[in-house]
C-alpha cells in the first residue's frame, strides 16, 4: 500500500491506496478470501468521528475491475450507520450506474447481540431500470467465555423480468459467516446459517457452520461469491422457467486454526455440500454430494 495521511482538527485525510470495509463487509470489503489476487482501493478519503467520505476505485484485483469507480458518504449516530454509495461500471458497451442506500443497526439485548443490515438500490444496469434490495439479520451470543454462537438470515433480491431486480453486491467478498469455501454470493439469495466458534485458549480456534441456501427468484441464477453465475461443465445454474425450484442446498463446514507463535499459523478444514432440488435438476445425474478439505500454513516475516 502507498498512501498519504494527514489530520486537520477533527478530520483525517487519506490519499492513495488503502483498505476499506463497510460494516461486516457485505457490500464493500478489501478481503478476497481464497483469491490469489488481493483487493486494494485507491482514492481520497475524508473522515471524522461521525462522517466518512470516500471516492475510490479498485487498484488491485482483476484488471477489468479498474473500470469500476465508486463514491460514498457515511454517517454514524446512536441509531447506527447510514451510507449512500454510487457505483459506475464502464465495462461493456452500456454503463451501469447504481445507487445503494445502506443502513446498519447494532444493539445488545441482554446477553445477545443483534445486528440488522438493510440496503435499497436503484439506477440503471446495462440499459435497464434497476430496483433491488438486501436485508440480513444476525443474532449472536457468548454462550460461555470460550464459546460463541450465532444465527443469521438473509433475503437478497433477484430478478427475471424486463427490469433489473438482481441485487448488485458491489465490492463483495466471501462472507466468513458462510464458511471459507462458500459457493454462494450475496445476490438472489435466501440464506439461513447457524454458526459457532470455540476458543479453548489463545492458540486454538474451532469454527463450525451449517448453511441452507435458496434462490429469492427461482427464474434467476445461482450466483457465486464473485458475483458471477455458478457453472458446472459449461452449464449455467439458471432455469428461466422457474420449474427447478429454489432449493440450492445445505452445507456443513468445520475449520480449525492453530497459532503456536506470532509468526506461524496452521489451518485446516473440511466441508460437505448437499445439492438441493434446484442444482439436481440443472445437472441430472451429476448432482452428487461435494466433499472438500484444505490445509494451509502461513508464516509472517
Amino acid at each position: 500500500l502507498m498512501s498519504w495521511e494527514k489530520t486537520f482538527g477533527d478530520w483525517t485525510v487519506t490519499l492513495g491506496r488503502q483498505p476499506y470495509v463497510l460494516g461486516d463487509g457485505r457490500l464493500i470489503n478489501h478481503s478476497m478470501g481464497w483469491s490469489n489476487l488481493g483487493r486494494t482501493f485507491e482514492g481520497l478519503r475524508l473522515t471524522s468521528k461521525e462522517w466518512d467520505f470516500f471516492g475510490f476505485k479498485e487498484a488491485t484485483n482483476s484488471p477489468s475491475n479498474k473500470e469500476i469507480t465508486a463514491g460514498l458518504a457515511s454517517y454514524k449516530s446512536d441509531l447506527g450507520q447510514t451510507t449512500l454509495i454510487y457505483k459506475v461500471d464502464e465495462r461493456g458497451s452500456t454503463d451501469t450506474n447504481v445507487y445503494t442506500l445502506n443502513h446498519i443497526y447494532r444493539r445488545p439485548i441482554g446477553k445477545l447481540n443483534f445486528v440488522a443490515e438493510g440496503s435499497g438500490q436503484w439506477g440503471e444496469v446495462k440499459g435497464r431500470d434497476h430496483a433491488a434490495f438486501a436485508t440480513t439479520l444476525n443474532l449472536s451470543s457468548k454462550i460461555t467465555p470460550k464459546l460463541d454462537a450465532y444465527l443469521e438470515a438473509s433475503l437478497v433480491s433477484g430478478g427475471s423480468g424486463p427490469k433489473s431486480g438482481t441485487f448488485d453486491s458491489l465490492f463483495f467478498s466471501p462472507k466468513p459467516t458462510y464458511g471459507m469455501r462458500t459457493l454462494t454470493g450475496y445476490r438472489n439469495l435466501q440464506e439461513l446459517t447457524l454458526g459457532a466458534t470455540y476458543r479453548p485458549d489463545s492458540a486454538w480456534r474451532f469454527d463450525g457452520y451449517l448453511n441452507w441456501f435458496g434462490l429469492f427468484d427461482s427464474k434467476d441464477a445461482w450466483y457465486g461469491a464473485s458475483g458471477s453465475v455458478n457453472r458446472s461443465g459449461g452449464v449455467a445454474f439458471q432455469d428461466p422457467t422457474g420449474k427447478s425450484g429454489s432449493d440450492v442446498g445445505t452445507a456443513l463446514q468445520l475449520e480449525v486454526i492453530h497459532t503456536p507463535t506470532k509468526r506461524d499459523t496452521y489451518g485446516a478444514g473440511v466441508g460437505v455440500f448437499r445439492p438441493g432440488a434446484f442444482v439436481s435438476r440443472q445437472v441430472p445425474g451429476r448432482a452428487n454430494h461435494q466433499v472438500w478439505g484444505y490445509f494451509h500454513y502461513q508464516f509472517k516475516f
